[in-house]
């Protein structure tokens, strides 16, 4: 006949099913937050310590605003770090190699399965909209601007994954190096901007 078994969250040992402490590490059973009841003793497993992560700490938050601003303001470079803190946040959650650096670098080859690994709602669609936008950068005139819609889905799965944070309201200060980013970059768009429309000599 099967038996219940309570395994203990932090050192995934079995512990009586009424216990209020682990007899293997002393851990408090009664305000861990994750355990797991099996009804076969061999399917015990240690809990992954991952899981533990709070709401606000597995992913890399920032205010809308600030994304919008920063990535218009570098022209769209600021995507690359964006792409970097939310590999770094998946690596950490789900505590396994990814290299971060590389996949963000890449983000066209990328951006899907970020979003997949996110769990955002119509990441295949989102995926797309960022990718296409980024191929008209090489078109002449000012239809290099339309590789600002990539824009738009960074938006979208920000505002997600804000929405899921305990911590409202966080990811929206300008640190001094961010401001003084905003301001050369605004310098730069706007030498662009007076290239692309203003003919010369």
């Amino acid at each position: 006949m099967a038996t219940t078994v309570k395994i203990c969250s932090n050192c995934g040992g079995d512990v009586k099913p009424k216990a209020k402490f682990c007899s293997n590490c002393g851990h408090d059973l009664l305000v861990a937050s994750h355990h797991m009841l099996v009804t076969d003793p061999s399917d015990a497993r240690p809990v992954d310590k991952s899981v533990e992560i709070s709401e606000h700490e597995a992913y890399f938050i920032v205010a809308p605003y600030k994304l919008a601003i920063l990535f218009v303001t570098t022209l769209g470079l600021y995507n690359i770090y964006w792409m970097y803190k939310q590999w770094q946040m998946v690596m950490r959650r789900e505590n396994r190699p990814l290299r971060p650096f590389w996949r963000a670098l890449f983000s066209v080859i990328y951006v899907y399965p970020l979003f997949k690994a996110l769990k955002i709602k119509g990441d295949v669609w989102l995926a797309v909209v960022f990718i296409v936008p980024g191929l008209t950068y090489k078109l002449p005139g000012g239809w290099w601007l339309l590789g600002y819609l990539n824009l738009i889905p960074l938006l979208v799965v920000q505002s997600r994954l804000n929405e899921r944070s305990d911590n409202v309201g966080a990811g929206g200060h300008f640190s001094p190096q961010a401001v003084v980013v905003a301001v050369l970059g605004s310098l730069i768009l706007l030498l662009a901007l007076v290239g692309t429309f203003i003919p010369g000599n």
